[in-house]
């Protein structure tokens, strides 16, 4: 599946195109395609609650995170949100950013390559992307010593 960036929040609560004009398309796993279609399916339910209240303007009508009359959510209202859900988590103080964050290291640990990553996150270069992350994988560097012996013991056996 495919998530297709082409706005973003601004601080301000307003959208606007991705930064650098950085619309990108994203492949997504199977998890996070179920779980886009499952807010697509509360989205649809919202829609039927609100009836003639319901705002389907082409602006917001793709978006995944929508207000209960189908508007863009405001800022304070997703950081709102997004803190709600991480008290169970034990994550106080969790803001919507720093799910980016959170992505970009889950990802780099897991060995998706940093150009990958850049692609994602809208980053201008790779190098942009580790200057801020690589500090964050530390276990990359024993990871690729791991690798390199590999390499090295099978090429010499």
């Amino acid at each position: 599946s495919v998530l297709h960036v082409r706005r973003q929040m601004t601080q301000k609560g307003t959208l606007a195109p991705p930064k650098d004009g950085s619309a990108r398309d994203i492949v997504v796993g199977p998890e996070v395609a179920a779980t886009l279609r499952a807010q697509r399916r509360r989205i649809a339910e919202m829609k039927l609650r609100a009836g003639g209240k319901w705002k389907d303007d082409p602006l917001s009508a793709s978006m995944i995170v929508r207000s209960t009359n189908g508007g863009p959510l405001s800022a304070s209202a997703l950081d709102n949100a997004v803190s709600r859900m991480a008290e169970p988590l034990n994550l106080p103080g969790l803001r919507p950013h720093d799910l980016r964050h959170s992505y970009a290291v889950a990802a780099l640990r897991a060995g998706a390559d940093p150009k990958t990553v850049q692609h994602n996150l809208g980053h201008a270069s790779a190098a942009m992307t580790l200057d801020i992350y690589a500090a964050y994988t530390t276990d990359a560097a024993a990871e690729a010593a791991r690798r390199i012996s590999t390499y090295w013991n099978d090429a010499t056996n």
